[in-house]
């Protein structure tokens, strides 16, 4: 099996604002093949949308590596990443997230 996306000993530290270091995930490791469907299931909390966010390239991870087709998966940009999270709050009950694409583009 070839990996299409990487996981590597991923590890991602946040600081609150407290100044505590919040570990949202911990020497994560998996790959996924072409074509094969796999499913994050876990308790709220545990990691699940962090290893997206880096897997989609909005948060770089603190430790690890992250690869798409042998790829390493680059960092966020600012006008990407301002835009994706947008979508990512966008509230499907007043706006579509074409709608909330189109507010936050980059003109």
């Amino acid at each position: 099996m070839t990996a299409m996306i990487s996981i590597k000993g991923v590890t991602r530290v946040f600081d609150s604002r407290d100044g505590d270091r919040i570990v949202a995930l911990q020497d994560v490791s998996l790959d996924i093949a072409a074509n094969q469907f796999i499913t994050l299931v876990g308790p709220s909390g545990c990691g699940k949308s962090t290893l997206l966010r880096i897997v989609a390239g909005l948060i770089l991870p603190t430790s690890g590596e992250a690869s798409i087709g042998g790829v390493p998966i680059p960092g966020p940009r600012a006008a990407g990443r301002r835009a994706l999270r947008d979508v990512l709050r966008c509230d499907p009950s007043h706006a579509s997230a074409r709608d909330h694409l189109e507010r936050s583009a980059v003109r």
